[in-house]
């Protein structure tokens, strides 16, 4: 009986730190995950756009693009602006985050959904792909976080 009741004791006391460490970690993925916050104004420190022919992957045109080319800001109620200070155009916009997906509308254009490569508090980037044909166009762009 002493025994049984030892192994018994022995497994609740495992199933009770596997639990813990699972929802640890969880808690950890989730605080990863809520740290990350778009709002605010970034800087647009890169921008590429190329085309590359898709079955030979040959350099069609490009890349065209530049260095500060603006901002974007993200407003909390999903809306912005798009500054671009090489055209002196400012664009209003809206914007939708889903996961690794950025949707960027401006004006009446319905949008071009954005890949995030890579993200952080500081710093954001984002890739596009269209493929229309043979022609695959390629988007970059890299931004820091002013405020």
């Amino acid at each position: 009986m002493k025994l049984k009741r030892m192994k018994f004791n022995n497994m609740f006391y495992l199933v009770f730190l596997l639990s813990l460490t699972i929802s640890a970690s969880c808690s950890k993925d989730e605080e990863d995950e809520q740290e990350f916050s778009i709002i605010g104004t970034w800087n647009i420190d890169k921008v590429a756009v190329w085309w590359e022919d898709n079955t030979t992957g040959e350099l069609i045109e490009g890349p065209d693009g530049g260095l500060n080319t603006g901002t974007i800001v993200f407003n909390e109620d999903k809306t912005g602006t798009w500054t671009d200070t090489q055209e002196g155009e400012v664009s209003s916009i809206t914007w939708e985050l889903y996961n690794n997906q950025l949707t960027i509308a401006m004006e009446d254009d319905p949008g071009i959904q954005w890949t995030i490569a890579e993200k952080s508090n500081e710093s954001l980037s984002l890739t596009y792909q269209k493929l229309t044909g043979n022609t695959l166009e390629k988007r970059e762009i890299d931004l820091s976080k002013l405020n």
